[in-house]
């Protein structure tokens, strides 16, 4: 029992860390476009997009297939369009990018 609940504490502080963190991104996106820096706006938005992305996709106990079906494809179809010049992504984007290529 006693390991049941240190189990749920671990994963509600996971929980909360991961929802600070997008509150940060989040405000930080908001004062940009407020601001008229729709680039950096951009930017930070997309940073947000491929590192919570890559976290899913690298996790194999949760349902990425799920993930993979429903956003992969709208995903690769937006970094095709936006994201083609290799040498502006980051670490994050180029650890995505082999995920994305793995099949199924």
């Amino acid at each position: 029992m006693a390991s049941g609940y240190i189990g749920y504490k671990q994963g509600s502080q996971k929980a909360v860390t991961a929802r600070f963190f997008a509150v940060v991104q989040s405000l930080d996106v908001l004062k940009k476009v407020k601001a008229g820096d729709l680039a950096g706006a951009t930017s930070g938005l997309e940073s947000v997009c491929f590192a919570n992305s890559l976290a899913v996709l690298s996790e194999s106990g949760w349902r990425s297939e799920a993930f993979r079906k429903i956003e992969v494809p709208s995903l690769k179809e937006y970094r095709a369009k936006y994201r083609t010049n290799q040498a502006d992504w980051s670490v994050t984007e180029q650890l995505l990018q082999v995920y994305l290529e793995q099949k199924p």
